[in-house]
């Protein structure tokens, strides 16, 4: 997944107030929002029908993955800095 890419999340909004002053536990009304991402999917609906092709019903696009794009998955999920990958994929400006 890169900047640009289209992708589907499954996961956990947190939005948390930030406080004035860290000894006082008066909070602004601005909140610091967090993502927990649980599941995440690229959306390409540009492919063709394959053996690995699946109908998304909410979107009606086909989705399809090779052999080579599930080993990378795979390898992906095994990494120990995945939620670091996955921040600057989705905001690599912060």
């Amino acid at each position: 997944v890169k900047p640009g890419d289209r992708v589907e999340l499954t996961g956990v909004m947190r939005a948390q107030p930030r406080k004035v002053n860290p000894k006082i536990t008066k909070v602004k009304s601005v909140y610091k929002v967090y993502l927990d991402v649980i599941h995440w999917r690229r959306i390409t609906g540009m492919e063709k029908t394959s053996q690995q092709a699946t109908n998304d019903s909410r979107t009606g696009m086909k989705v399809r993955f090779t052999e080579q794009r599930i080993q990378e998955m795979k390898i992906l999920s095994n990494s120990r800095d995945i939620y670091d990958k996955l921040v600057k994929s989705l905001a690599p400006s912060i």
